[in-house]
């Protein structure tokens, strides 16, 4: 499918065929036709499903994208400004690591291991290691709150 358009067709019995069109599988609906064939993919499908794509230079669907939506959210402002500095310190190493990773990685039980040896790193230092995970933690929180389903695997 061309420009990652994703098409449904859900089929009803003894009603009009219906066909949605979504700018990516798992993005906005972009198009909904009842009856008839299969919409065809015309240049209208594809400007729509560009102008749907986020602009932000950083993915939404990376942990970077993720630590964006945490620090702007009702969740971020509610804590304490202590909390937020700590937090904001392993975000910065969180990033380092892990920030181009796809969400969809999280989704492995098999990344347990390499966060884990991250926060190894900070072994001789236990009380590090573990605000190491609970910021992480708290992160991936918010990610499977916003029905990120990828980052399931760490919480």
């Amino acid at each position: 499918m061309p420009a990652g358009l994703h098409i449904v067709t859900v089929r009803r019995p003894e009603k009009p065929v219906l066909h949605y069109v979504y700018a990516w599988r798992g993005g906005p609906l972009i198009l909904r036709k009842e009856g008839g064939t299969k919409p065809a993919v015309t240049a209208a499908l594809t400007d729509a499903a560009a102008a749907a794509r986020p602009t932000s230079a950083t993915p939404s669907d990376t942990i970077n994208g993720l630590i964006i939506r945490y620090t702007e959210s009702a969740a971020w402002k509610k804590l304490a400004a202590s909390t937020r500095v700590n937090y904001g310190t392993w975000h910065a190493r969180i990033s380092t690591k892990f920030g181009k990773a796809p969400l969809k990685v999280f989704a492995d039980r098999r990344i347990r291991a390499d966060v884990l040896d991250w926060r190894d790193r900070w072994a001789e230092q236990p009380r590090s290691a573990d605000a190491a995970i609970t910021a992480f933690s708290a992160l991936l929180k918010l990610g499977r709150r916003s029905r990120v389903a990828a980052v399931q695997c760490l919480v």
